[in-house]
């Protein structure tokens, strides 16, 4: 079964979703739980992981998010960090 595009579960689950025993993830907790996991594979500093955070409330609100939007508040791809995250190297 699919959830905001994403496989979240199976046929049995859909059911208990259904039956009100269990409820899916919303889309906030997917966004969630796939950033903590990529922040957590990379070994960013604090600065790139508030960027981070940053990315993801406004993927979250907007539910989606272009390279446009790292111009605009409320962060700025002119930033030191950023770059770092974006482009894996310092300009």
């Amino acid at each position: 079964m699919k959830a905001f595009g994403i496989r979240v579960g199976s046929f049995v689950d859909f059911l208990k979703h259904i039956l009100k025993l269990e409820t899916l993830p919303s889309y906030k907790d997917i966004t969630a739980k796939a950033f903590d996991s990529f922040i957590l594979e990379h070994n960013y500093n604090a600065d790139q992981s508030r960027f981070l955070r940053a990315v993801q409330n406004v993927f979250i609100k907007r539910r989606k998010l272009e390279l446009a939007d790292l111009y605009d508040e409320p962060f700025t791809i002119r930033d030191e960090c950023c770059r770092e995250v974006i482009y894996g190297r310092r300009d």
